[in-house]
Formats: structure tokens, sequence, C-alpha cells
């Protein structure tokens, strides 16, 4: 086959000569001023050039009187504008020729076959992309499918006497390529001026690996489920293509064999069986499914979906369902269930159901409703009417069991006809442990709510009260014991401290609270506050305690944990207004232990147990589920805060243990505290003897290094910067974090140690911290804040640094500063 010629667009040529209305000279003097090497500018310019000319001389003309002249410009001038026009109009037509071709490309895009249009000798005009893979990048025109042969050759002289007959022509050519002999259908059809030739893509076996394509995407994926296999043939009934499913079906080998040949060596279409393969014999289901038309309308291929047919040797026995199985299915099922007669009797139940009622409770003639508790008992006799009467099944019903472990089930009712007349089923779905879980969530929930809530309240708090007590102490210093305003101010004091536990209260049920662990063995916790509680619980109540045997150690922060002991035992006190004994006992749980005490929630560990008991007059069920919530009391308005309970809990939950309520109304309350066992290490012993022996030496709190503090709250900068000159250190304050930084840049001195709020407007402390030690490495860092450190650690910076949190007195601050420029 001779070389191709390449075209990508239309040829402009193919539109040329079309005429419009105006005169044949007028029109080719037009057509050769708006030749393609000149633009519309020229033409333009040449035009109106010409007709101001000719309007010139015939403005001279008329001054001078010479109207021959005149009426030469005049011609002149209409010939201009003329050749004007129709340059115009020709551009024109161009330009809608551009807009055809854009079309013409569209549509031919958008077709599936290779397609291509010529002029009526053949030369291409413009082609798909699927003809351009044809041909394995090149284009050839039309005209030249008659150079690879005399075969070809006649062809195609065929098909342009057939465009001039009937506007129609096909043939099928033979082309050389790198691989053989490749050939295809041609069609041909003529339309006006131009003429559009068909290449159907299942007749080629050069687009083979198109239509392989199209099928994996259109069809593979989902025949290879239901176990369908796919070929294509083209107009000649030819295999072309087998699908990987097919081929498996018949077998690889044969499905090699198979190609190009006739669909009747793989079917029988007539007879509906395979006739080649490991299927051969078998039963077949076929479809048809045609690909598009060619120009003239004829399927140019076809789909054939193929599907073997599995019919059994013969049908299986019929099994025979005695009535010993099915009471042994009933017996035998997960799901708790119980038959009823008319009267609401029991008549059957399986071993589900009694796992599920108490033990002995379920008795065949009792009727069922006195399994359910009073509560709900008439609501469930009214359902299981509705079920024998036969009325349609009620929407699944959550009722408590009449047992001592509350139990919670969901039923299902059914009718259910019997030989002696009508009755139910019931289904029972044990709910104990979901409802549960969902009281847990809840409760989680609304700890969560009301803890961001306090956490909020408890920051802006501590902020003012650091204020208070910061000046009082600056007071304090100017004034002697025996001063009149003495007293006063440590009122004022007092009173602040006595905010300040209110606050940390807040933080502890939301477990906010910053915590100062370390290790201590409960033993001695106990020793320290036993006076305290006598006092708290008054001498008509007896305090026993039962100290368990070489207790383990636990590292929590001890007044927390007297907090959580104190409160416990004030509940209890204020339980037995008419006396009677509070016990507090400890003990070591180990991982056996903790497994039988069947706590979900807590895992199999060893623990130190504190049990703090009392004989009051206990707490009831409903109360029982509140008794950790926030708020909750069952006190009389103004003897207590309801933050009690909550307090212990959030304390207990954040030190990483465990709670829990044994109680009954009349039978007193118990409850038990669980405390992870702490294992100390070589490193905790040595920082543990390094802070006795610096406990054991006076401090002096006083300093000459230099100290910058950064907070936005003007009386909590003040009551510091005051505080820590009175020390004797030099003090740089900043009202903002980029103030702070801009003294860090620009201070010539060194500075020492950093005190910096975190949560601040703009630049906050951590960001601050970490733009201020690439400048200045060694400078030391002090955090201060109204929220706890667990809350915004997150945001703390990763370098080493202290915590002080808000509100601290003037001793507080400048231990704390000491310490840290003491560190080395």
């Amino acid at each position: 086959m001779q070389k191709s010629r390449t075209l990508s667009a239309f040829s402009p040529t193919a539109f040329a000569g079309q005429r419009g209305s105006l005169p044949g000279s007028v029109w080719r003097a037009a057509e050769r001023i708006s030749h393609p090497g000149l633009d519309l500018r020229v033409l333009v310019a040449v035009g109106l050039g010409g007709i101001l000319v000719s309007l010139a001389a015939l403005a001279l003309s008329g001054v001078a009187g010479r109207w021959d002249v005149g009426l030469l410009a005049s011609g002149v001038a209409l010939l201009s504008s003329a050749g004007l026009i129709g340059g115009l109009i020709l551009h024109g037509k161009r330009q809608a020729h551009v807009l055809d071709q854009s079309l013409l490309t569209a549509a031919l895009e958008a077709s599936l076959h290779a397609r291509a249009i010529s002029d009526k000798k053949g030369n291409l005009l413009c082609a798909n992309s699927a003809y351009l893979r044809l041909f394995e990048g090149r284009m050839p025109a039309p005209c030249d499918y008659g150079a690879d042969g005399p075969d070809n050759a006649a062809k195609l002289k065929q098909i342009f006497t057939g465009l001039k007959k009937t506007a129609r022509g096909k043939g099928e050519f033979e082309f050389s390529a790198e691989e053989g002999k490749t050939s295809f259908f041609v069609t041909a059809r003529s339309s006006g001026r131009y003429v559009i030739w068909t290449l159907p893509i299942a007749s080629n076996r050069s687009l083979l690996k198109d239509a392989e394509f199209y099928a994996r995407q259109s069809l593979e994926s989902g025949l290879a489920a239901m176990n369908m296999g796919l070929t294509l043939l083209d107009q000649k009934g030819r295999m072309c293509y087998l699908s990987p499913t097919l081929a498996e079906m018949v077998g690889e080998d044969t499905a090699a064999d198979l190609r190009d040949k006739p669909v009747g060596a793989l079917i029988d279409r007539d007879a509906g069986i395979f006739t080649a393969g490991i299927l051969k014999g078998r039963d077949v289901e076929f479809y048809r499914l045609p690909l598009p038309g060619d120009n003239e309308g004829e399927p140019t291929g076809v789909y054939l979906l193929l599907r073997p047919i599995t019919v059994p040797d013969e049908k299986p026995a019929p099994v025979e369902t005695t009535s010993a199985d099915l009471a042994n299915i009933f017996d035998q099922a997960p799901i708790a269930m119980a038959t009823v007669g008319n009267t609401g009797a029991l008549r059957a139940f399986n071993k589900s159901f009694c796992k599920l009622v108490p033990e002995g409770s379920a008795q065949k003639g009792q009727p069922l409703a006195e399994l359910i508790d009073k509560a709900d008992r008439r609501e469930f006799e009214i359902r299981l009417k509705a079920a024998i009467s036969g009325l349609p099944p009620a929407l699944p019903f959550d009722v408590h069991l009449a047992c001592e472990k509350p139990t919670i089930v969901q039923v299902y009712f059914g009718f259910r006809q019997t030989e002696d007349g009508p009755g139910a089923v019931l289904y029972w779905l044990d709910l104990t442990e979901q409802k549960s879980l969902e009281l847990q969530f809840v409760q989680a929930q609304k700890m969560q709510a009301v803890g961001q809530l306090a956490g909020g309240v408890a920051h802006d708090f501590n902020n003012l009260l650091t204020a208070i007590i910061g000046f009082s102490d600056l007071l304090l210093m100017r004034h002697s014991a025996g001063d009149q305003s003495f007293s006063d101010i440590m009122q004022v004091k007092q009173n602040a401290n006595r905010a300040a536990n209110l606050v940390r209260q807040l933080l502890a049920f939301s477990r906010q609270q910053t915590l100062r662990p370390k290790i201590l063995i409960v033993t001695d916790v106990l020793a320290e506050i036993s006076n305290l509680v006598r006092r708290l619980i008054g001498e008509n109540i007896e305090l026993k305690m039962v100290h368990g045997r070489s207790l383990g150690a636990v590292k929590v922060d001890q007044g927390q944990l007297e907090q959580v002991l104190i409160n416990l035992a004030v509940n209890a006190r204020d339980a037995m207004p008419d006396g009677g004994t509070l016990s507090i006992r400890t003990a070591n749980i180990d991982h056996h232990q903790a497994a039988e005490l069947d706590h979900s929630i807590m895992p199999a560990s060893e623990y130190v147990m504190i049990e703090v008991a009392d004989t009051g007059a206990g707490i009831s069920q409903k109360n029982r589920e509140k008794v950790f919530e926030p708020f909750f009391t069952t006190k009389e308005v103004g003897q207590g805060t309801g933050l009690g309970l909550s307090t212990v809990y959030g304390i207990v939950k954040q030190t990483g243990g465990f709670i829990f309520v044994d109680s009954e109304e009349g039978r007193g309350a118990v409850f038990r505290i669980y405390l992870p066992t702490h294992r100390e290490s070589e490193k905790e012993t040595g920082a543990a003897a390094s802070r006795k022996e610096q406990e054991s030496k006076a401090k002096d709190l006083t300093g000459k290094e230099t100290i910058l503090i950064v907070e936005d709250e003007e009386p909590v900068r003040m009551f510091a910067v005051r505080a820590l000159q009175n020390k004797g250190y030099k003090v740089l304050e900043a009202v903002s974090g980029e103030e702070g930084l801009e003294i860090v840049k620009s201070y010539d001195g060194a500075i020492d140690l950093m005190i910096s709020d975190v949560i601040m407007p703009g630049m906050d402390g951590p960001t601050l911290v970490a733009e201020a030690q690439q400048i200045r490495p060694k400078t030391k860092i002090i955090f201060i804040s109204g929220y706890a450190e667990d809350a915004i650690r997150k945001n703390l910076s990763d370098h080493k640094y202290s915590f002080l949190p808000k509100p601290f007195s003037l001793k507080r601050l400048a231990e704390e500063v000491r310490d840290i420029l003491e560190e080395k």
C-alpha cells in the first residue's frame, strides 16, 4: 500500500467555489481580493481606500465643473463597494464552514465505528479517532484504497460506480500490515458534495482490541457473575472474540481453535446444545445483541450471550420432618420462645426461655403475665390478648421481668392456631446489657456536656481568684497579725480559697482538674485523715477502719484522694442522722479476684480496693442510677450542692480507677473504689529520694534573675509582677504574645525564665514559646492557666516546661519559680 496522506482537519479548498447572488465578474474580483494570503484587514483597507479616493475625485470634479470625471469616479466607487461587500460575504461563508467542520468532527467522534468524510473524488476531508487507530496512526484517503493490489482497485472502482448510480457502495478490502494481511468491509454513502465512509468495528480484524475492550468494560464483569459467556460475531457469523468466561467454560485450547470459525462450531442453535469443548452435548440458552448498523442500516456484528443449563439428574427425595424433630428445633433455638393457650397460660417453652426468667419460675399452666414486672404487666396482658385474638402483630414491646436482678426483654407476639383453639407464640430478646450500655452512654454525654460548661466557668473564676488571693498575700505582707486589718484580709483570702475549692470540685467531676500524682500507700493516707473524719461524722457514729496487709502502692494525687474519702464519709454521716457505723476497709485485689467481680468495664488486673460502707437508710434503685450525676441530690435545699459524689467519680476516673455502689433501701450503702497497683521504677525511686532531700532544706525564695511575664489578664499580671519584684527578681511584662515576642527579640540582656498564659487573644502561649526558644533556647518556661493541664496539653509546646494551675498564691508562685531556676 502506498504511503497515505495524513490530514487532521477539513481542507479549506473543499468548500471553495460557492457563489452568492452578485454578478460573476464582481464575484471573481472579490475572490481574487480575498485570497487566503490576504487577511481581512487588507481587504477592508483596499475597499475603503478605493471608495475614499472616488469620493475625493467626485468632489473635485464638482468644483472644476468636469462632470465626465465625476461620472468615472462614481463608477470606481461603485466597483470598490461591490468588491468590499463580496469579500466580506466570502469571509463570512468561510467562517460558517469552520463551524460546519467542528460539528461534523464532533458527530464522527460520537460513532463507535471508524468513519471518514471525503469529497466526490475520494480526497479525505476529516475522520474520527477510531479511523486513526484502525490504520495505526495513518489516515489514508479513500481514493488510495485501491493502491494495494488489483483486487482492491477493482473494488474501489465498483464503489465509485455505485455512488454515481445509487449513492451507495460497499466492498471488502485487504491491506498489508505489520502482522500480515488484514481485511475489513467498507461501506460508502453519498451525501450532496461529500461521501461518508464507514468501516464497521465487528468486521475488522484490526479492530478486535477495541471490541475486546468494549466487551470487557460493558458486559464481561456482570456476565461472569451470572455464569454467562460472550462471543462477538462479524457480519459473516464468524467468532472474532471469545470472553474469558466462555473460554473457561469450553476449555482454553478449544477456545483458541474456535476463533474465526462460524458459530455453528460452538453451538447448535436449533438443538440448543454445545457442540465443542468441555460442555459438548450440554444444553445452552443464548441471547443475541446486534451491534449498531452501518450506513445502510444493516447490523455490523452480533454479541451472542451463552449460558449452560444445569439439569439435575434426579429430584432429591423430600425430607420428612417428624414432631420429634420440630420439638428438638424448638428446644435448641438460641432465642427464648414460649407458647400460650387462649387463656394466656404457658403451654410450652424452650431452654433459652428458662435461662432468661428466674430459675424454677416457669411452669406449664402458669399465667405468663405473672413473670412480668407489675409496672409493665397490664400493658403486656392487653397485647397478649390481641395476639390470641388473631389481630395483626403489634410492634415489639419492652418489659421488665419480675426478678431480683433487673432484666429487660423485648417481646414479639404472634398468633398460633392449635387443635385446642387459638393461642399465641412469643419470642423474647434479652436487652439488659444493651439498655445498660445505652444508660452509660447517656450518662457520659451528660457528664461531658456539664463538664465542658464547668471547665469554661472554672477558667474565668480561676483568673479572678488568682488576683484576689494574690493581692491578699501582698496586703498581708504589710500588716502584722495584731493589725486590725489583718483579720479582714484573712477573711477575704479564706473565702477566696473556699471558692477555689468549689472550682476544683467543678473541674473534678468533669475530670479536668490538674493532678499532681505521687506514689502512696493508702494505709498512710487513711491514718493522716482519720482524726479529721472522726470530727466530721460526730460522736453518735462509730468509725471502724480495717487495713489490708501488705497493701500495694498507688500513684494518685494525695489531696484529691483525701477529698474522695472525706466526701464519702460526709455522705455516710448524712445518711445516718440517728447514728450508726461507718466502716472503711482496704484490701489487695489480684487478677483472678478482679475477673470474678464481673464488672464488664473494669479489666482484670491488680488493684487496691477502698471500701466505704455505712448502716444508713440506703439508696433506692431509681436514685442509685443517678448518684454520680452532677447537681443530683436528695437533700433539702441549702444542705448540699449535688457535687459530692460526682466529684468522687471524676477524681477516681481521672486517676485511672473505678468506683461502684451497692445499696438497697433500708440496708445501707457500700462504695468500693479500685485503684490500679503501681510498680515503682528505679528512676521514680531516685526522684523521690532527691525530693525528700530538697524538702528537708530551708528554701530561699529570693533571686536576681530576669523573668518575662506574658499575661493578658491585667490583675493576674500585676500581682505576679509585684510578687516577683518583692523577691528581688528583675521582671519584664507583656500583655500579649506578640508583645512578648518583641521583647524576646529586642531585650539586650539574658532572659532566664518566661512565665506565659496558655490561652491568649492573637498569638497564644505555646506559639510564643516555640518562636522564643528558637531565639533564646536556654530560657526556661512556666505555663500558667485557669484550664487544667490535661485539657490543654495538646496545645502546649513540645519543649520542656513546667505548669502552674490557677489560682495560685504568692508563696506557690515563688516556690515554682525558684524550683525551675535551680533545675539543671
